[in-house]
């Protein structure tokens, strides 16, 4: 099995001429996207005649790489529920292969040039770049795969390279913890050790932010920063594999229920990133995950297993029926541990 990882770089020291050109070859592409896409939606198809015939500014290995694109996302749309609408570009981009776009040695104070085809055949531009230690990190062990991705995000210009390697076995060896993903306490896991529990200071902070400000976007960066490197911690040596609990409906019937400060901010809590960043950690550590249903784990007894709401009372749990009492969270991923595993888990209280 191979891990991908797609990561950006930043096309920003390109002088404005360079980025004139891509903004031709944007706009060259992204209109023979859409109507790549009428025409499927039309049910008409996208024969090589039709390319070769297909007026655009755009070379013929050009209007491949929009045709192969429009392709794949009318066949995501196919699949979707909803097909009232015609498929649209919701984030529009350039795939493009090796004979587009190609990452160069530099010799200077830039780190590397990108060679980038435009709308002048035969004319490639080169722009530099710098690198980034994180980034520098795949260069030196992972394997980069030729080609990207030109993305155009609030104006400024961006290369995605994807970078692979192959995966390592799966751990014969080590523990099964449960994780509770929590707004005051980012992790928590079955054995009662806390990750992230500066989290709720860093989310309050943001919340203070004029929103879309410099500093709004700084605050969430740091966010996102202190996230990725508490996970870290979460997947030890130690661990073999890693249950955590499916919160992707966390939202589902809450319109109108939640205050427009709570929405807010729980836009910082970033549950699908905190998902995404513990899968890939567990992808190149050799570390299977596996997620739950959530329901009652935050109510259920690790104990007697009586499931009730008045149970938990905020950042306690303290069971109606028996008596039993202890952290809240730890509770929950005893439970999210025992839901995967079948077997009652009582934690060991001092």
């Amino acid at each position: 099995m191979v891990i991908k990882r797609s990561l950006k770089i930043s096309l920003d020291f390109g002088n404005t001429g360079k980025k004139e050109e891509l903004d031709l070859l944007w706009e060259a592409y992204q209109q023979a996207m859409k109507d790549f896409l009428d025409r499927l939606f039309s049910n008409q198809d996208l024969s090589e005649d039709f390319l070769k015939s297909y007026e655009s500014p755009l070379s013929y290995r050009y209007k491949q790489c929009a045709k192969r694109q429009a392709m794949k996302i009318f066949k995501c749309w196919c699949r979707g529920e909803k097909k009232k609408n015609k498929p649209e570009l919701r984030n529009p981009s350039i795939t493009v292969d090796y004979r587009f776009v190609e990452v160069l040695e530099s010799g200077n104070s830039f780190d590397f040039w990108i060679k980038i085809s435009t709308l002048d055949k035969g004319n490639p531009i080169l722009i530099p770049a710098r690198s980034y230690n994180y980034l520098n990190k795949y260069f030196e062990s992972w394997d980069l795969v030729k080609g990207g991705r030109l993305i155009k995000q609030k104006d400024k210009w961006f290369l995605l390279l994807t970078f692979q390697k192959e995966a390592p076995e799966n751990r014969s060896y080590g523990k099964i913890i449960g994780v509770d993903i929590g707004y005051r306490k980012l992790i928590t896991d079955s054995d009662d050790n806390r990750f992230g529990t500066e989290i709720k200071p860093l989310i309050d902070n943001a919340d203070r932010k004029k929103q879309f400000s410099k500093g709004y976007y700084k605050a969430k960066e740091e966010i996102k920063n202190y996230i990725n490197s508490e996970l870290k911690k979460v997947v030890s040596p130690e661990v073999k594999i890693v249950v955590l609990e499916d919160l992707k409906d966390l939202k589902k019937g809450k319109r109108g229920k939640w205050s427009r400060s709570i929405n807010r901010k729980f836009s910082f809590w970033i549950y699908s990133h905190v998902l995404t960043r513990i899968s890939q950690l567990c992808e190149v550590a050799g570390v299977q995950w596996h997620k739950v249903d959530p329901a009652y784990t935050s109510q259920k007894c690790p104990e007697c297993r009586h499931t009730e709401k008045g149970n938990r009372r905020g950042e306690w749990f303290k069971c109606l029926q028996c008596g039993f009492e202890a952290d809240a969270d730890h509770v929950g991923a005893l439970n999210i541990l025992s839901r995967f595993t079948g077997e009652n888990i009582v934690p060991q209280v001092e």
